[in-house]
């Protein structure tokens, strides 16, 4: 079959175009992580890693986590956050195809001559989709902004994992701490109702005050069986953030006791702006009204043409000629005229926009609170650390003496005692509050706000002394 010299050229340039397109087939999501990799390097997060594959959390030997060491550890082998990130694989594939064309569609029919005759009837038919071309520059600026507004939510959703963990670690050290507090008040009521049962064999004391400290020791094991409850379940959270299992997961451990924190002031009003500048969930909202209104204009300028593609077409009739011709496919736009379809962008506009308002007034709102919460969390514990534990050590002390002067009996020492650890066990929970509402903070301002120094191997300045003396246990209840 000869073919025209219009037909060669054009399938030059088919074959031509197919060959650029083929070359072009890679997609490449080493710029968007590396971009969002950059953006978080500012806000003090460890660096971040893209396995890509399954890679739970090994260790060799005995490890002590530190505070920055769970969170560097969750954010390279946590699965979760492990698969956000392969939202960045999707969006930067997506940008690749909006820069591509469709295909061209290639038709043929075969048809036998009819009526007796002899030869038979061959069409071929090019199709492309002409619309494309037209729209092509606006959708590769619409998939630009997309993958946009995936980096920021995927370098939010970074932070988020940090945040928890880090929630997750201070609960952890909290927990430990408070299961060594309930172990000594089990200690020391197990004492007293040891002594207890000895002055009541030697007549001393009556059942009643014998089942008074029988009852203060039943009291202590449950306490100390729910603060291992506590310390379980907080490991068992922070595991899972970490990725550990196995014999991993009894290799490592974390500090046992959480520092004393030092009291800050901060500038609420500072601390709210700089949550709207710089929380990356603001920002990600901000670019999804960005690209909304992009794709509202691209429905509203083309709103009229829903299909237009451009043919090319051969004939072989019966008799061995060939056909050529151009064709054009165009949608009238006779029942639908996009009005549906860009009153839905419209709404969808409208919602990013209002949806984006109120994330605004809610991260305010969070940063206002928090930072009115956190003063007066450090307020309980300036009173605990400063009034409440130093006045409880000094009633042991004076009880202590009196007890050496005969003046009281031991029960009421260890009542002063058991109410010191009390009060200790109160101050930890503030302190972790304290600390976990800091860390609130932190990231709500969108994490870039300097740490305090944290040392949970540091004993606190009021911890309270576990030696204590009582003379002349074997004598009677003064």
């Amino acid at each position: 079959m000869q073919r025209s010299p219009t037909a060669r050229a054009h399938g030059s340039c088919l074959v031509l175009a197919s060959l650029m397109l083929a070359g072009c087939a890679h997609v490449d999501t080493g710029p968007a992580f590396q971009d969002v990799r950059g953006r978080l390097s500012e806000r003090t997060a460890p660096t971040l890693e893209w396995a890509q594959e399954t890679r739970p959390l090994q260790l060799e030997e005995p490890t002590l986590l530190s505070r920055d060491d769970v969170v560097r550890l969750a954010l390279l082998h946590n699965p979760g956050l492990q698969a956000t990130l392969e939202e960045l694989g999707v969006s930067a594939a997506d940008r690749v195809q909006a820069g591509r064309l469709q295909n061209p569609r290639l038709q043929a029919a075969v048809r036998p001559a009819t009526g007796g005759g002899s030869g038979t009837n061959i069409e071929l038919g090019l199709a492309q989709n002409l619309l494309q071309i037209f729209t092509l520059k606006a959708r590769k600026r619409l998939a630009a902004a997309e993958l946009e507004e995936t980096k920021l939510r995927v370098a939010q959703s970074v932070l988020n994992l940090a945040r928890d963990t880090d929630l997750s670690y201070l609960d952890l050290v909290a927990a430990q701490q408070k299961v060594e507090v309930c172990r000594t008040i089990r200690d020391a009521a197990a004492t007293g109702y040891e002594l207890a049962q000895r002055f009541y064999d030697a007549g001393n004391v009556n059942e009643l005050q014998l089942r008074r400290e029988q009852g203060l020791v039943e009291l202590a094991e449950v306490e100390l069986l729910a603060a291992e409850r506590d310390a379980t379940r907080a490991r068992r959270a922070l595991r899972d953030l970490l990725g550990a299992s196995g014999d991993t997961e009894r290799r490592w451990q974390v500090g046992s006791r959480l520092p004393d924190v030092a009291p800050e002031t901060f500038d609420a009003a500072v601390l709210e702006l700089q949550a709207v500048e710089e929380r990356f969930d603001l920002q990600a909202a901000a670019q999804e009204v960005r690209t909304l209104e992009m794709a509202l204009g691209l429905n509203r300028r083309w709103r009229l043409l829903g299909g237009l593609e451009v043919e090319a077409s051969a004939e072989r009739e019966v008799d061995g000629e060939w056909v050529l011709g151009p064709g054009i496919d165009i949608e009238l736009p006779l029942f639908d005229q996009g009005q549906p379809r860009v009153a839905r962008s419209e709404a969808r506009l409208r919602q990013a926009e209002r949806a984006f308002e109120a994330r605004v007034v809610e991260a305010r709102s969070e940063v206002l609170q928090l930072v009115d919460q956190l003063d007066l969390e450090q307020r309980m514990a300036g009173r605990y650390l400063q009034h409440v534990i130093p006045l409880r050590q000094r009633t042991v002390r004076l009880a202590q003496e009196q007890y050496n002067f005969m003046l009281i009996g031991v029960f009421e020492v260890l009542a002063a005692k058991r109410d010191e650890f009390d009060a200790y066990s109160s101050y930890i929970d503030t302190v972790r509050d304290v600390w976990k509402t800091r860390s609130r903070l932190r990231y709500a301002v969108g994490g870039r706000l300097a740490e305090p120094p944290f040392d949970a191997g540091q004993a606190p300045a009021k911890e309270p002394d576990t030696e204590h003396e009582h003379h002349n246990h074997s004598g009677g209840q003064r």
